[in-house]
């Protein structure tokens, strides 16, 4: 059994207030889910309305497939031209 995990920081373009910043990551994870067999939260940056962190974890028999499944997570949130991640962090874990 192979588990991906992928940890990104993404910066907001868009919005001025942590309301906004609620509705943006909440459209951005929409898309990733209908795209991509991952669980997902909000895992940081929670009290700043330009930044957050995003947290993706998928498992699979093939670490190749994992490896597709998050390059398509990085794929879908780097086609959102409101939104640029500044950091990524992936691990395979091999059980």
């Amino acid at each position: 059994m192979v588990v991906g995990t992928l940890k990104l920081t993404v910066h907001l373009h868009m919005g001025a207030s942590l309301k906004d910043k609620r509705s943006e990551v909440k459209r951005i994870l929409a898309r990733v889910k209908q795209r991509a067999p991952v669980a997902f939260a909000e895992t940081g940056q929670l009290d700043k309305w330009q930044l957050t962190e995003l947290g993706f974890a998928c498992v699979s028999n093939d670490s190749a497939v994992c490896e597709r499944i998050l390059d398509s997570v990085e794929e879908e949130i780097e086609s959102k031209a409101d939104a640029t991640i500044s950091d990524r962090q992936r691990e395979l874990l091999h059980l």
